[in-house]
């Protein structure tokens, strides 16, 4: 967005000074290009805050409610579990090691070769997805739910 807001800010400034020079009467002038860049303004901050939700506001509470989820996790599995994560890995850093479930063999692999505590933290698994996993060797224990999203210990069957 930054980019295309330098090319607003250019193309703001020209209608401006077409304005000034196309309108002749001062008041009404003034009172158009008062209007029209307090538009502008109010739209950015709009948009900025809560157009959609990437806005500042909603970010805010997701913010918060991923910092009470990395509490809990703390609570409930030790340091030195990896957490894999389809897109949510954000969540328990710095607290965890974490890392991306792009393929599903990577959380399998570590599992078993370096058997060590893993976590997965993602929608929560129907039971297909579980039978599916059961193929590959691998058991999860739901741990903590946060909305349609569980964090699981994953454990070798």
């Amino acid at each position: 967005m930054i980019p295309i807001s330098l090319v607003g800010v250019f193309l703001l400034a020209s209608i401006v000074e077409f304005l000034e020079k196309k309108i002749q009467t001062p008041k009404l002038r003034n009172g158009i290009i008062l209007i029209l860049c307090a538009s502008v303004s109010l739209f950015g901050i709009w948009t900025a805050f809560g157009r959609d939700d990437e806005g500042i506001l909603k970010n805010r509470i997701e913010l918060e409610r991923y910092a009470e989820i990395r509490l809990n996790a703390e609570k409930l599995i030790s340091s030195d579990t990896v957490i894999f994560s389809d897109r949510s890995d954000k969540i328990f850093f710095p607290a965890f090691r974490v890392a991306p479930i792009s393929d599903p063999n990577n959380l399998t692999k570590y599992l078993f070769e370096k058997n060590g505590p893993v976590g997965y933290f993602g929608r929560t698994l129907d039971e297909k997805v579980k039978a599916e996993w059961v193929d590959r060797g691998v058991s999860f224990e739901p741990l903590l739910e946060a909305g349609n999203e569980t964090l699981y210990i994953a454990k070798q069957i």
